[in-house]
């Protein structure tokens, strides 16, 4: 009897696991298909809203475009290139709404990202799954500095933590230490601690995405001339590799340094700007902050302040032309950027493609010394889908905010199968920052 209630019972939960079964796949093909009618609608919407963007009644105008607005960042995804053949209304209008979600989708992006980790992990386990979470490349490096590779076993308590938070708590339990000069695009490389070194506490503090560490404190008194003295403060920022800020500025008439017996430590080159440009191959920037020695009698910068800004690009975009044997100053735009073809040029085997990107707020970020803009990535695209990547680039415009570039393609025989791809921000942004920082020791 008792074998058979069991044999019942197990037939029963059976068929229960079995009704739950069809249940998950309902739901999940419910799920899907509601999910493309959801995306359906979406497009329907946009569709309808856009045409009434050049409605013959201002209020009409006005409540489509609020409407757009109102979607928020998704629409980013269902937006159509700005063309001529658009109404003028219809172009200033949806314009003006992708240039505003691409700046807030921008700010957001510049948000710290959010980590949620409880338990005992593997080293390489805590960090696939930061990287999951956050969308940071993170990449150990001992093997390539002929360091032991331990698996080691990490106890993290994470909850909604920020990653840089979640990062210390990582290297300070596995004896790990950050190397910003990794070779690697927005990558953040992790080597082991010397075991030689003295453990030292660590300056440091974050705003947003970005995190600030004082690296170091020099005193510097001229022997010849007793008041030529100086204090250079070393400030590292590093940001989430997810991000590739392209300049980072701090002004010093906004910083603020107090010694722990009350006095206000001067700026040496007060209403000057430091300029620190960013390489794309190197996680992090040091500013070198120029301040007056104080007396002898401070020991500590109990109090270290200073007001700055990143210049940060947004959501890459992609921009395609078509036809281009015979493409002249086709322009298009997205966002706060314009890409114009400017023409095609054959000379023998070399194929030049010529084209424009103006934005319209650069920051100084298309400077002639700036080099972020020469990283962006152009090909050529054949209707079977066969990629040419360009072999070279020459510049042949300056402006404050437009570049020309001509790329350079070779062992193609002609032009008119492909397709031009370029991949760029929709816009640049800045965004401000606070270094807030306590209890650093002076030399």
């Amino acid at each position: 009897m008792q074998t058979y209630c069991t044999s019942l019972w197990v037939l029963q939960d059976w068929s229960v696991l079995q009704g739950i079964a069809r249940l998950c796949v309902l739901s999940c093909a419910w799920l899907a298909v509601s999910t493309t009618f959801a995306d359906e609608d979406l497009e329907l919407q946009v569709a309808e809203l856009i045409e009434e963007l050049d409605a013959a009644q201002q209020r009409a105008r006005q409540s489509a475009e609020d409407q757009l607005i109102e979607i928020g960042i998704e629409l980013l995804e269902h937006l159509p290139d700005i063309d001529d053949r658009m109404p003028r209304e219809t172009r200033t209008r949806l314009k003006r709404v992708r240039t505003r979600l691409e700046k807030l989708a921008a700010s957001e992006a510049s948000k710290a990202s959010l980590v949620t980790l409880k338990g005992k992990f593997k080293l390489s386990e805590a960090i696939q799954q930061i990287q999951e979470q956050t969308g940071n490349r993170i990449v150990d490096f001992r093997e390539r500095f002929g360091q032991p590779v331990d698996e080691l076993e990490v106890h993290l308590a994470l909850k909604k933590a920020p990653f840089w938070q979640a990062i210390q708590q990582l290297i300070e339990q596995a004896n790990l230490s950050i190397y910003p000069y990794s070779g690697e695009s927005m990558t953040l490389a992790l080597v082991a601690d010397d075991p030689n070194a003295t453990s030292l506490p660590v300056y440091w503090s974050t705003d947003k995405a970005f995190r600030f560490a004082a690296v170091s404190a020099v005193a510097r008194r001229d022997l010849r001339e007793f008041n030529e003295t100086s204090l250079r403060l070393g400030i590292e920022v590093m940001w989430e590799p997810r991000l590739m800020p392209i300049v980072i500025r701090l002004p010093l008439d906004k910083l603020e340094a107090v010694g722990d017996n009350g006095e206000q430590i001067k700026v040496a080159a007060s209403g000057e700007t430091l300029e620190s440009p960013v390489q794309p191959s190197v996680a992090a920037v040091e500013l070198s902050i120029p301040l007056g020695l104080p007396t002898r009698e401070v020991q500590l910068i109990k109090q270290f302040s200073a007001e700055l800004s990143a210049v940060v690009p947004g959501r890459a975009t992609t921009f395609e032309f078509a036809d281009l044997a015979k493409a002249r100053n086709v322009s298009k735009t997205q966002g706060g950027v314009t890409v114009t073809l400017v023409d095609t040029r054959e000379n023998g085997a070399v194929k030049e493609v010529r084209i424009a990107i103006r934005y319209d707020q650069a920051f100084d970020a298309l400077d002639s010394h700036r080099s972020w803009i020469f990283e962006n990535e152009l090909y050529l695209l054949a209707k079977k889908g066969e990629k040419t990547d360009h072999a070279g680039y020459e510049l042949f415009r300056q402006k404050a905010n437009e570049v020309g570039l001509s790329y350079k393609f070779t062992d193609l025989e002609d032009l008119a199968d492909q397709k031009l791809v370029y991949i760029t921000p929709a816009t640049l942004s800045v965004q401000p920052l606070k270094i807030e920082l306590e209890n650093l020791p002076l030399p």
